[in-house]
């Protein structure tokens, strides 16, 4: 946050609801994730579902989320500051399709992953219960 202070065209915005986050995807150019050992990449997903790429770390659940050129840039997380500096300058939102990226986040909507989700547990179940 403190960092953040230090610039004038970044807000820490803190807690924000579910509403003002749709707002702030829906508007934003790109979803910025920068932390890393994410295992799901929940993050840009989110911003997918309002049609905004992501630039994130190509690591974990964040590789994972931009598994194609289609849904944003995935920076080396390895000197982070540096790197997402360089994601961001080649970033341009002109070359992301926003039904693209809308399709992209159902793969991860409740009635879709709910059917897998309940496979494993059973598997877990039967093997371990």
């Amino acid at each position: 946050r403190y960092l953040a202070d230090k610039h004038d065209n970044i807000k820490y915005l803190g807690y924000v609801s579910d509403d003002e986050k749709v707002r702030l995807y829906s508007g934003a150019e790109a979803t910025i994730q920068t932390s890393i050992h994410e295992d799901f990449g929940l993050v840009p997903r989110e911003g997918f579902a309002r049609g905004t790429p992501a630039i994130v770390p190509n690591e974990g659940g964040h590789a994972e989320a931009i598994h194609n050129e289609d849904c944003g840039i995935a920076f080396n997380p390895s000197n982070r500051a540096e790197n997402l500096r360089k994601a961001v300058r080649r970033f341009d939102e002109s070359e992301y399709d926003s039904d693209i990226l809308r399709r992209e986040s159902e793969r991860y909507d409740i009635e879709t992953i709910k059917p897998q989700l309940e496979k494993q547990v059973r598997k877990a179940v039967k093997r371990y219960g």
